[in-house]
């Protein structure tokens, strides 16, 4: 039970309807790592971690779906896991004194590709 909340609270998803998959298109799915930074605007140690924090890298549906290519593409879905996230950014936070936190993010995506 803990691990399907875990896996609920710390994943994204975004999906279209399912549509009926033209004859021509071919499937494309894959699994990326992407490690987003966060840093703080003002980047002063200790007085760093009560700062807003500007995201570099962040994932992004369109981008990673990008990888696909074709003129259009049904059958979308990604899916962003951020259970490494939590102890990651927390040390690396800590470590930097609240300058810099690190987020690894494994985000996996699908879809039907017309070309």
């Amino acid at each position: 039970m803990t691990v399907v909340l875990t896996q609920a609270a710390c994943a994204t998803k975004m999906r279209e309807a399912h549509v009926a998959t033209p004859a021509q298109a071919h499937h494309c799915a894959d699994t990326e790592f992407i490690t987003s930074t966060q840093l703080a605007a003002v980047p002063i140690p200790i007085v760093a971690f009560f700062m807003p924090r500007i995201t570099f890298n962040s994932p992004d549906s369109s981008d990673v779906l990008a990888h696909c290519g074709g003129r259009q593409q049904v059958n979308r879905h990604v899916q962003a896991n951020y259970a490494a996230c939590v102890p990651t950014i927390f040390l690396t936070t800590v470590v930097t004194l609240g300058i810099v936190g690190v987020c690894p993010t494994f985000v996996s995506y699908k879809a039907d590709v017309v070309d």
